[in-house]
């Protein structure tokens, strides 16, 4: 396409910032890139210092012990342990696929024109201060969702329902909710990727049922490790559930998450499922699998303060707990702090706001990028 002769000049490119390479064929090409990292940028960070974790010799790790701390990334001092690193980390580092791609993708930053993250500034100041040292023109312009609202809403005729779900939703979700009381229920689901085993699925079947709490639960299909459905196994969950919880195959986060029935998400800890909690001022319990996940949770329960940590945990007494500290002995203060930041989300993507400000700026770099291209096509 660059390569095209097409009277239209390309102004810039925005990929995905896993697609590494293109800042390479931008670059050769002579078209300015701009990646959109959809991860969380503390874990944006992490991956800017793994070269420095290799130097220092932290990685890979000499021994066994996960609760060590991690000492050569700035600005988390103190904070991350090693059982809070990407999921590669705990690896052979060197040689895993993994590892390596995230090394590619942080080196092609300072080589882009700019960067994009789905965050704000008063969630994430002191890493998006760090990643400002690697990439100059960073525009921290989240929560998106929050953006898309305010723009549909806005609008003087209403808009069409819309969802850029992987996977169609069971509205009867948000039925079954409109019948629970108010802050009596807990919403657990793992995001669209994740796949655990049968014995993880039942831990959390009987955590879920000792703890008395309602809950609505998402189980994809897929979502076995096996990679097939297992139809028995599902409907035989499904029933066990009846009377304390409901089951469907996928639901409509945003609309579950903003239904006051909602009082917590058991969560995978995926980015966008903790800012769309957050948003909502709903407090986490976070059962992080792999990437950014790992890194997200820690700073849910430890830095941030509105959730709690289960990571690498899977036993049903855990689980039951956990619901119980964060459904009833917790609640309050989670919810205080979940609640705070709820705020200072929305008041970045209304007028005046860091986020609305740096949507700006990034428009308007790009439109000074299309005037610059302009010109010189009136030079040649």
């Amino acid at each position: 396409m660059l390569r095209s002769g097409a009277k239209e000049v390309v102004t810039c490119v925005i990929p995905d910032a896993l697609s590494y390479y293109v800042a390479d064929i931008g670059n050769e090409m002579g078209v300015p890139v701009i990646p959109f990292d959809t991860l969380s940028p503390s874990c944006v960070w992490v991956y800017m210092c793994l070269p420095k974790l290799i130097q220092s010799g932290e990685l890979p790790f000499k021994d066994n012990d996960l609760d060590a701390s991690v000492t050569h990334i700035p600005a988390m001092e103190g904070l991350l342990r090693r059982r809070d690193l990407p999921h590669f980390c705990l690896m052979d580092c060197k040689t895993d696929p993994d590892f390596l791609a995230a090394l590619k993708q942080v080196e092609r930053i300072p080589r882009s024109h700019a960067l994009i993250l789905n965050t704000f500034e008063d969630l994430d100041r002191p890493f998006l201060s760090c990643i400002h040292s690697y990439s100059p023109k960073t525009y921290a312009i989240g929560p998106l969702h929050l953006h898309l609202k305010a723009k549909l809403s806005s609008k003087a005729t209403p808009s069409l329902p819309f969802s850029n779900s992987l996977w169609e939703e069971d509205h009867s979700s948000v039925k079954w909710l409109d019948a629970q009381p108010k802050g009596s229920v807990l919403y657990v689901s793992f995001g669209s990727i994740v796949v655990v085993s049968k014995e993880e699925i039942l831990e959390f079947q009987h955590g879920l049922l000792n703890s008395k709490v309602k809950f609505l639960w998402v189980m994809r299909s897929n979502i076995l490790k096996a990679g097939k459905s297992d139809v028995q196994f599902m409907k035989e969950l499904a029933e066990g559930c009846k009377g304390n919880g409901y089951i469907v195959s996928w639901a409509p986060q945003k609309m579950v998450l903003a239904h006051p029935s909602i009082a917590g998400f058991l969560t995978h800890s995926g980015w966008n499922s903790t800012l769309e909690s957050i948003c909502e001022g709903k407090p986490m319990i976070c059962w992080p699998k792999c990437w950014d996940q790992r890194v997200n949770s820690r700073l849910v329960n430890e830095l941030w303060q509105i959730g709690l940590d289960m990571k690498d945990i899977c036993d049903r007494s855990t689980i039951e707990r956990m619901i119980k500290d964060l459904m009833e002995i917790k609640r309050e203060e989670l919810k205080k702090s979940t609640e705070e930041l709820s705020k200072l989300a929305k008041l970045s993507v209304g007028e005046g706001g860091s986020s609305y400000n740096n949507l700006n700026c990034l428009i308007d770099d790009i439109k000074e990028l299309a005037r610059t291209k302009d010109n010189e096509n009136i030079r040649l």
